[in-house]
């Protein structure tokens, strides 16, 4: 697992502390963040972790597009699937 994978998967342990099953501490996380990816257990990846960007599309091509380096307030959170990565991400939007 590359150095960026590692820490996204140790923000989202940390980040797991202070979700209590509601949406809200989901939703704080969201609205603190520029950029939000979705992880969770993939046995098809090489490093079995799935990632999706759950906030941040735009400003991610805006980087690419211009070849800006940008500072992003960057967060994490564990998923149980890509399915629900999706629908948290469809429920959040941007």
């Amino acid at each position: 697992m590359d150095a960026f994978k590692t820490k996204l998967v140790d923000i989202a342990k940390a980040n797991m502390r202070l979700l209590d099953g509601t949406a809200g501490p989901l939703r704080r996380i969201f609205e603190e963040s520029e950029l939000l990816i979705g992880l969770w257990n993939e046995p098809q990846e090489k490093d079995g972790v799935g990632m999706l960007v759950l906030k941040g599309d735009k400003v991610l091509r805006e980087i690419i597009t211009n070849e800006k380096n940008l500072l992003l307030r960057t967060s994490a959170v564990r998923c149980d699937s890509y399915a629900e990565a999706v629908a948290i991400k469809q429920l959040l939007g941007e």
